[in-house]
């Protein structure tokens, strides 16, 4: 077969964006290339600008880090220059480009043409590219176009279902709540042009997080600066138009229509063109239904992961879940953000009743980025049996950190699609305490450690049972899920490509 996938940003990203998905992506490339003898293209688009040429083209990667094995360095690596749909999704937050621009879909058209026919295009998601791109599927029939639902892109431009940073998106009112989502509306321009000395500088072999990367950067900025300054060009080279000001007019009207035509033509395209839709749990999948997306396109495919093997290979505990003094360790990995729940946690952990913080010890590792909140939990210390923090962590100290937990927290505020850390934790066979958004309680298969997202009062009488006795391992594991390994949902994913569409 000859396969093409797509993600806004390379899998050997010099910068390590893309989170869980760019992991993901690398994986499975890492797996097909090494076990199959399919042909494997990929492709990136929405992060490389050009100061000098500002058409809009597509060209073969020469950047980013090397690949992990010579197998690897089979994969074909494209990206996609001077899209008109930046990445990520929010830093074009709005922008009709999203859903089609006539110039990169041409491009795009013209690469399938002169390197397909492809059997299978995937999409990892469609930010950095006009979503009209998957009417390829009306030039080429045969193709299989598959998409898979990282996140909700599609019906939200701000991509995570998340209100001005702080609260889950049930409604967006005809699209009036979009048009206040962001607390910040980046400069699209400035976006661009920082990234284009980003690309400059990589293409000469200078990699980011490099000391004299960021000294010349700076210099570049300078100096694109005094250029700009005396109107030598260099803006228009990046398609940088300003916005006009129509002085006939003496009220400007607000309407959120434009967010309800974009989702629904996000839909239309998706409907008319996809062979499936991918949802990463059972819950994403559902949510796209909801949205719209015909449900006889809707499968569900639990990522791979190299943690299935550790689930295997490690026993399933007994009795109680406290250890043997009758205290209980609750640990949340990952990031002080409030999607993730981490100031639900705190705030949680603020009001706890003494009595029960008392049986319990706190680890928190994530790195500092909310330096109010971590000052609030330390003050809480008095009441727990021990507070213990690290400023991040490692897959070399992850191990260390997992010793000492007895149960992860998993206390998400948006519909996380299927975290990351959540599958870790689970595969170290340590039981998670999950909300009830997001993909993440499908792992438990258990409702009693399921709280709703908002209750503190849920999680505590989840926290009560367990340090009491009355919820033990045997109430979690034998409804658990066993995490899918990388060769199961690489067969799995071939499957697709080659069923027939419904």
């Amino acid at each position: 077969m000859k396969i093409l996938f797509y993600n806004w940003v390379d899998y050997l990203d010099s910068e390590n964006r893309g989170g869980g998905v760019s992991v993901y992506q690398r994986n499975v490339l890492d797996y097909l290339s090494r076990s199959t003898d399919h042909e494997l293209y990929f492709l990136s688009g929405g992060i490389s600008y050009d100061l000098i040429n500002s058409d809009v083209r597509i060209s073969k990667m020469d950047h980013g880090k090397k690949p992990s094995s010579m197998e690897m360095e089979k994969v074909e690596r494209f990206e996609i220059v001077n899209s008109p749909v930046l990445s990520p999704a929010h830093h074009s937050f709005g922008n009709d480009a999203q859903i089609s621009d006539e110039e990169t879909e041409r491009v795009f058209f013209e690469f399938v043409k002169n390197y397909g026919p492809f059997d299978a295009i995937h999409f990892n998601n469609l930010e950095g590219i006009p979503a009209a791109v998957l009417d390829i599927k009306q030039k080429y029939p045969n193709t299989k176009v598959i998409l898979s639902m990282h996140n909700y892109y599609p019906f939200c431009s701000q991509v995570n279902l998340w209100y001005q940073e702080k609260e889950h998106c049930d409604d967006f009112f005809y699209g009036k709540k979009c048009i206040g989502c962001l607390s910040y509306v980046p400069n699209e321009y400035d976006i661009k042009r920082a990234n284009a000395i980003a690309f400059s500088l990589k293409k000469r072999g200078i990699g980011p997080g490099s000391k004299i990367f960021s000294n010349l950067f700076k210099v570049e900025l300078k100096a694109l600066r005094f250029y700009e300054k005396r109107g030598l060009g260099k803006k228009l080279s990046l398609n940088y138009q300003k916005t006009t000001k129509d002085d006939n007019k003496l009220f400007i009207e607000i309407s959120g229509e434009k967010y309800v035509g974009r989702r629904n033509e996000f839909v239309k395209l998706i409907n008319e063109n996809c062979d499936h839709v991918l949802a990463v749990s059972d819950r994403v999948g559902e949510i796209s239904i909801n949205y719209g997306i015909n449900k006889e396109l809707v499968v569900t495919d639990y990522i791979g992961t190299k943690y299935s093997e550790i689930y295997s290979q490690t026993p399933t505990p007994k009795g109680l879940i406290t250890d043997q003094n009758g205290e209980l360790t609750l640990t949340y990995l990952g990031y002080m953000r409030r999607d993730k729940g981490f100031y639900f946690l705190v705030d949680a952990l603020y009001n706890m009743p003494p009595e029960l913080a008392n049986k319990i010890n706190i680890i928190v590792a994530a790195r500092n980025t909310a330096p109010d909140q971590l000052e609030i939990l330390k003050g809480q210390i008095w009441k727990f049996k021990s507070i213990s923090y690290a400023d991040g962590y490692t897959h070399e100290t992850l191990p260390d950190i997992l010793s000492k937990t007895n149960v992860g927290i998993i206390p998400v505020q948006w519909e996380d699609n299927l975290p990351q850390v959540a599958i870790e934790m689970h595969s170290q066979k340590i039981p998670l305490i999950t909300s009830h958004r997001g993909g993440a309680h499908e792992l438990s298969n258990n409702p009693e450690f399921t709280f709703n997202s908002d209750s503190q009062d849920e999680l505590y009488a989840i926290l009560q049972k367990m340090v009491s006795g009355e919820l033990k391992h045997e109430d979690y594991w034998p409804k658990a899920m066993k995490p899918v390994g990388l060769e199961e949902h690489c067969s799995k994913l071939t499957n697709v490509f080659f069923r027939q569409s419904n």
